[in-house]
């Protein structure tokens, strides 16, 4: 079908198992520009229309998305900083609420946090690594993993929403944990 300044076409994308999931999608199809309707129902994939014109590319994608990339790779395409904190000797609990105010203070939420498999976060924070284990989020933001992060580093990652998606993060703070030998 032929749409003023375009052509309509119609894609489905597989309909995520958890809400965050769902409103992630669904904010990386609006993204693409020119939506017509989005449909969703229960145990069926998410249907979209858009209208595209030739000089866009391909109709199901865009150059704004970064749909496909780790969050490690998002990441390293943004603001990164050093925490102010990292040469205090501030014990874990302090050091942490101190980076999270000092984002805010930034004007980001901490929508992501990155952790390696390995990290050293929850002994940093007095925490029994067991409780832990299940945890897909901690104050607020998502729990991400990330092979490349060493143990003794976390990053909080920040964006101008709470319901940020990781191709919405736009700066990222590097915390070093040091733990009492």
């Amino acid at each position: 079908m032929k749409a003023l300044g375009g052509k309509l076409v119609t894609s489905q994308v597989e309909l995520p198992s958890d809400i965050d999931g769902i409103l992630d999608a669904v904010k990386t199809i609006l993204k693409m520009g020119n939506v017509q309707s989005v449909k969703m129902s229960l145990g069926e994939p998410i249907t979209y229309q858009r209208i595209y014109s030739e000089e866009d590319g391909h109709p199901f994608d865009t150059s704004k998305s970064m749909v496909g990339l780790s969050i490690a790779d998002v990441v390293r395409q943004r603001v990164v900083e050093e925490s102010p904190y990292n040469e205090s000797n501030a014990l874990g609990c302090q050091h942490l609420i101190r980076a999270f105010m000092y984002m805010a203070v930034k004007e980001f939420v901490v929508t992501h946090l990155i952790v390696s498999p390995g990290t050293k976060l929850w002994n940093w924070l007095g925490l029994d690594p067991l409780l832990t284990a299940r945890a897909t989020s901690f104050l607020g933001a998502k729990l991400e993993m990330d092979k490349t992060l060493s143990p003794d580093k976390i990053l909080l990652c920040g964006a101008r929403t709470r319901t940020a998606t990781v191709d919405e993060i736009e700066y990222s703070l590097v915390v070093h944990m040091e733990l009492a030998e």
